[in-house]
């Protein structure tokens, strides 16, 4: 995984180059398995055992609004939307 990631890297930065610490690539790799987990159902929250990520996108221009859109966790939102929506009354 850690090859994928270098390449990953590599490729956003458009810098064939770049190397990643061991504490970068680390927080990478939780970071990416936390998004498999989000698509999943789940986060690494849900497994107190594992380390947290503190890896945080990198915006590469564009527009800084849709990035801000993209990063929204999407887990969370879910949760409070089915939340809401159980409150809400059959008027």
């Amino acid at each position: 995984m850690s090859d994928d990631i270098d390449a990953m890297t590599c490729h956003e930065c458009d810098d064939p180059a770049i190397t990643l610490s061991k504490d970068a690539l680390k927080d990478r790799a939780l970071y990416e398995i936390d998004q498999v987990l989000i698509h999943n159902g789940h986060r690494l929250e849900d497994f107190p055992t594992l380390s947290k990520s503190n890896y945080v996108l990198p915006i590469h221009g564009g527009n800084q609004l849709v990035q801000e859109e993209l990063v929204y966790d999407q887990y969370s939102l879910t949760t409070n939307a089915d939340d809401v929506e159980d409150r809400l009354n059959d008027d």
